[in-house]
């Protein structure tokens, strides 16, 4: 085999030296950038807790939050969790401690962009729900409950992709349920809990698009119009609430086609129309059932017996006629039966017949409204 001469090994071996030198540097310059951005995203996830603070309790008594100071490594505050690493926030956990009063949420919680979770309920936080939640694309659970948040939900919250679970209960918020549009991808989600607020608008069809969805609780808003069809879409929905609105018409057919349901609560609204005979075949897991304080007409469906696992029934204050089912002493689970304030019975001997039904009914306590 020919070698090379003298003088151009000596090049060869002068290249291969410098080409180590720029494999050398940069792997310096990489480790270095790395390093740099590692203490980049420490530097600003402390900032943003530090400004966190300030808005949290203002001129309060920081309480809790007396650790977050320069004394300790920002993963070693109060309620916060970082990753393995202590690169990272990834969860702020400071519900039902109290350590706000009147304070607020600043948007630099934006800035802490490897949030998994937010928990800031029972803190009687003001203001309002910053947009900036919709940079946290990691974030799994947000938990701003029994605060004092007002305006609208903003609909940036859709941009978390990875939600699985809000819960905006007990503030007052306002404006219209802005989830599920089609341009936005929240396919994670499967609780969404957004009762005792002032929202207001109708229930949108595009909640639909949340096609994990399994706990929907919409009660105690001033929620409108019917309900609706889309809403049978949800084949993994489990509990669905929304009493105490002002939702009106009947309850579309295609509802009856969420088999899951295992809790229903319709109450306290101006729903109409017949429940469906076959209801009872048709929600076979079905625990609770509360349509009372509606304009339901017509008669009680007998086939109510056969939902063996039903333990709360409530279809008080509303227009059902006719006998009640004697069947429904077959309900051996059933803890409460309200059936009061109706046009229930003929006036005519029998009319309490089923009375005797249910005296094997060793769970039942009370016969009366909820």
């Amino acid at each position: 085999m020919e070698k090379f001469p003298l003088k151009n090994q000596s090049i060869i071996n002068q290249i291969k030296f410098v080409v180590s030198i720029a494999v050398l540097t940069v792997t310096f310059l990489s480790t270095s950038i790395q390093l740099a951005s590692a203490i980049e995203g420490n530097e600003t996830d402390r900032l943003a807790l530090l400004t966190l603070k300030q808005h949290l309790v203002g001129a309060n008594s920081p309480g809790p939050l007396l650790s977050w100071n320069a004394s300790l490594h920002f993963c070693y505050w109060y309620g916060i969790r970082c990753d393995r690493n202590r690169q990272r926030v990834i969860g702020l956990q400071l519900g039902t401690l109290k350590v706000a009063a009147a304070g607020t949420i600043t948007p630099s919680i934006g800035n802490l962009s490897a949030l998994r979770v937010v928990n800031l309920s029972d803190n009687s936080l003001q203001g309002t729900i910053p947009r900036e939640f919709g940079y946290l694309k990691q974030l799994r659970l947000l938990d701003l409950s029994n605060n004092d948040l007002h305006g609208n939900i903003p609909i940036e919250l859709n941009n978390c992709s990875s939600m699985q679970n809000i819960n905006l209960i007990l503030n007052s918020l306002t404006g219209k349920i802005p989830f599920g549009s089609s341009d936005y991808h929240m396919k994670n989600l499967t609780m969404l809990t957004l009762a005792a607020n002032y929202l207001s608008g109708g229930i949108p069809s595009s909640l639909a698009n949340l096609s994990s969805l399994d706990f929907l609780e919409l009660s105690r808003n001033q929620l409108e119009g019917n309900l609706p069809n889309d809403l049978s879409r949800l084949s993994n929905l489990k509990v669905l609430v929304f009493s105490r609105n002002n939702l009106s018409g009947t309850i579309p057919s295609s509802i009856y086609n969420l088999s899951s349901l295992t809790y229903i609560d319709m109450g306290s609204n101006k729903l109409s129309g017949e429940i469906a005979p076959e209801i009872g075949f048709l929600f076979p897991k079905l625990e609770i059932l509360y349509i009372g304080g509606n304009q339901f007409t017509g008669k009680i469906p007998i086939s109510l017996a056969n939902i063996s696992s039903l333990d709360q029934l409530d279809i008080n204050s509303n227009g059902f006629c006719g006998p009640v089912p004697e069947n429904l002493g077959k309900l051996q689970n059933l803890s409460l039966l309200a059936i009061d304030y109706n046009h229930l019975g003929s006036g005519k001997d029998g009319d309490l017949d089923f009375v005797s039904s249910l005296t094997n009914l060793l769970e039942l306590s009370a016969t009366n409204s909820k």
